[in-house]
């Protein structure tokens, strides 16, 4: 319908895990532009209900059939085609669009094979498949969706609390915090670039129930999280003495920022 799998749970307040969407696929349905004889959409769809619920299950059982009495064929065809598949990603391409790409190349060896019952040609299967799996792939990405989540997670989550709950250095005339989360460095003469200390606690809060490890690495590979260079701390940081005297240990986060489209040439 028009609401994917993620809209729906995000509506009960459900996070989708990225294994989910690679295991129940999101692909975008275009509008239809050929009816061949009949005038309108609606004709059209009315014809294929009716035809449906006439023949269902005809195609099928020959399909099994087929397939029950040409194994080798039915292997053989189908590891060209998931050659052909994986030829067309990137080298660094994640190994969830890899499983994807696997299943699309079932889907294309279905279709293929099952001409003789279709009567749909070879280059129009691939041609379909292909518009499908790039339409999934403009929702989903090339590489890893924990890597996407994990980053707009916590990104979002400094954008969203900069302003309410750090205390700003050096300091600045800002109303009493509630909740404090932690500490925001701004630009200055000895800091050029803005950056946040974030208490642990307010640092599980953003990464939102993501591995907290695996959130680590993912944010220290961005470029968004300092490691630290204590043994034993691979991720935290004392605060300086000057800023807190407590000198709490605390996670060094840089905000993304994006470049202006005029700046990239976009």
């Amino acid at each position: 319908g028009e609401i994917d799998l993620e809209g729906y749970l995000s509506q009960a307040g459900i996070k989708t895990n990225a294994g989910q969407l690679v295991r129940l696929l999101n692909v975008p349905i275009s509008p239809a532009k050929q009816f061949y004889q009949f005038g309108n959409g609606k004709a059209h769809a009315d014809h294929l209900n009716h035809a449906s619920k006439l023949n269902y299950g005809v195609i099928g059982r020959e399909w099994v059939e087929w397939i029950t009495d040409h194994q080798n064929e039915l292997n053989s065809t189908y590891q060209a085609i998931k050659v052909k598949w994986l030829q067309r990603l990137p080298k660094d391409v994640s190994s969830q669009v890899q499983r994807v790409a696997n299943r699309f190349a079932v889907l294309e060896t279905a279709l293929q094979l099952a001409h003789h019952l279709t009567q749909w040609s070879e280059a129009e299967n691939a041609e379909a498949l292909l518009h499908c799996f790039n339409e999934w792939v403009n929702i989903f990405g090339l590489h890893s969706r924990e890597e996407k989540q994990v980053i707009e997670q916590v990104n979002g989550w400094l954008l969203a609390n900069a302003e309410s709950r750090f205390i700003t250095y050096p300091p600045t005339n800002q109303a009493p915090i509630k909740n404090i989360a932690g500490y925001r460095m701004l630009i200055a003469d000895d800091n050029k670039e803005e950056f946040f200390y974030l208490y642990p606690l307010a640092f599980n809060e953003a990464i939102n129930g993501n591995s907290k490890e695996q959130a680590c690495q993912i944010l220290a590979d961005k470029g968004m999280l300092k490691k630290g260079n204590e043994v034993g701390y691979k991720y935290t940081t004392k605060i300086p003495y000057k800023i807190d005297t407590k000198r709490t240990r605390c996670y060094i986060l840089f905000p993304l920022i994006e470049p202006d489209s005029e700046e990239t040439g976009e």
